[in-house]
């Protein structure tokens, strides 16, 4: 009888562990991408027309773990190339990302979205004695990464946080907020 006890306590209790750690939001399915953005949405009306030299494709996984949750990698594709577009009257010449997409590789408890915001922009340079800016020949396109989580039975704890992919024009990728998002090549 007192076996039987404790075997139906063990149960109850791993039972309300196990649903305390339930997750009660829609889980973004691994293969799913989340972001894909190419120049022809981009906000800047000259850079959409720009013409695009030759492209370098880059590969990444960006690994992303919180605190007391699950964690999801992404994959990320990022094409960069030289392109010449017209802004101001006068002609540009940069070096950006051309096109972003990022995948869901592995994700077991989180409802994920993403975006390219507008641009790609201009770095801030040095300033010379006119007092004009003079950008450093990398644009950089910014990528937000939505996190969404609800967990819990009893007591609920619900997560709304993110990151931004900083995508440069060299081909380099960095997350801000870093902590937590580790970003290495394919």
């Amino acid at each position: 009888m007192y076996l039987l006890r404790v075997k139906t306590w063990m149960t109850l209790a791993l039972g309300v562990l196990f649903a305390c750690n339930s997750t009660h939001n829609p889980v973004t399915a691994n293969g799913t991408v989340i972001v894909d953005w190419d120049t022809s949405k981009a906000t800047r009306a000259g850079f959409a027309k720009a013409t695009i030299g030759p492209r370098t494709a880059k590969d990444f996984v960006v690994e992303v773990t919180q605190k007391d949750t699950p964690p999801f990698e992404l994959d990320l594709h990022v094409d960069v190339a030289p392109i010449d577009f017209e802004e101001g009257g006068k002609t540009v010449h940069q070096t950006a990302a051309v096109a972003v997409k990022a995948t869901v590789k592995e994700n077991t408890g989180w409802d994920l979205s993403g975006k390219c915001d507008d641009g790609p922009n201009y770095q801030m340079g040095p300033v010379d004695d006119a007092g004009a800016m003079h950008s450093p020949a990398a644009m950089i396109q910014d990528c937000p990464i939505s996190e969404h989580r609800t967990a819990g039975a009893v007591l609920k704890s619900t997560w709304a946080i993110g990151f931004t992919l900083n995508i440069y024009g060299d081909g380099t990728v960095k997350a801000f907020p870093a902590d937590g998002v580790k970003i290495r090549p394919k």
